[in-house]
């Protein structure tokens, strides 16, 4: 079960049923946040979690039928910022709400690489020789 099973307005769960659905939402989260530290050679999950960036959504229900994504980066102190939009387009992108999982996910992964903060870290794979660990 996933949390969409549960997010039917109107319905009954059981609490046991929500319960097991977030003990296995939290494992897969967990697996999640394991590879991505393996992947970018982070020490630990917590360091990889003050360091990271990330991808801003914005969406006008009422008036767009598109969402506007943009990239950020950490701040120093601890906050995300992004970047002015009419100096930097190409950190941002906007997304047609009728767009498959896949192509919003490609989407993603583009503004994504968008992202450029001073604690950006690349996966291992992608790194020069000289910059890959030792092991």
């Amino acid at each position: 079960m996933s949390s969409e099973y549960f997010n039917k307005p109107g319905e009954e769960h059981e609490w046991d049923d929500i319960n097991a659905m977030k003990r296995a939402s939290n494992a897969r989260r967990l697996a999640f946040d394991e590879e991505m530290r393996l992947a970018y050679g982070f020490k630990t999950i917590e360091t990889m979690w003050w360091k990271d960036d990330c991808v801003d959504s914005e969406w006008h229900y009422r008036i767009n039928d598109f969402v506007t994504l943009n990239a950020l980066r950490r701040a120093g102190g601890g906050g995300h910022v992004g970047w002015p939009r009419s100096k930097f387009p190409q950190k941002y992108l906007d997304v047609p709400l009728s767009v498959s999982d896949e192509e919003l996910g490609q989407a993603l992964l583009t503004v994504m690489d968008q992202c450029e903060g001073d604690n950006v870290k690349r996966p291992v794979s992608a790194r020069p020789a000289s910059k890959k660990p030792k092991g």
